[in-house]
């Protein structure tokens, strides 16, 4: 089934995936859309699957929020979309000696130098920069973004 990409809200992409979701729902639209996305990678655009264009467009027409026509007027491809669906893992791309900012936690905002990660539990151990003693913190990786690499 064809999937087309349209502009949404920024930052309001998953309410109005769900907008679209339960107006797609009533009766007058059934089998107009099959299935709507709103990922956490890409801001201000939702995928939304269903037989034609025209049949979208119907339900997506009076919802605010979502732009009326889709980005490209053509289906995207399955296998440009193969990066999204499937998930990475947290840890992958973080090594020790990186330079890393803090983004959850009673330490948020902080810069972190890697010290150790530990791959099979998805934790990085790390001594935040800014402090005059190693005091070394134990997180999750999706806590930690990367700022630099060691090379760099």
């Amino acid at each position: 089934m064809p999937i087309y990409i349209f502009r949404a809200s920024n930052g309001k992409e998953k309410s109005v995936a769900q907008m679209v979701n339960k107006k797609a729902n009533l009766e007058q639209y059934k089998g107009c859309i099959y299935s709507v996305m709103a990922t956490e990678g890409i801001k201000g655009y939702i995928f939304i699957e269903g037989p034609d264009i025209q049949s979208i467009e119907r339900v997506t027409s009076t919802i605010r929020g979502v732009n009326n026509k889709p980005i490209k007027n053509q289906p995207v491809d399955l296998s440009e979309l193969q990066d999204i669906l499937v998930p990475r893992p947290a840890i992958e791309g973080l090594q020790q000696g990186d330079l890393v900012e803090i983004i959850n936690g009673p330490f948020k905002g902080s810069r972190a130098r890697i010290t150790r990660v530990d791959s099979a539990n998805q934790e990085v151990t790390a001594e935040i920069t800014s402090s005059s003693m190693g005091l070394p913190l134990k997180l999750h990786a999706e806590f930690v973004r990367k700022i630099s690499s060691e090379e760099e």
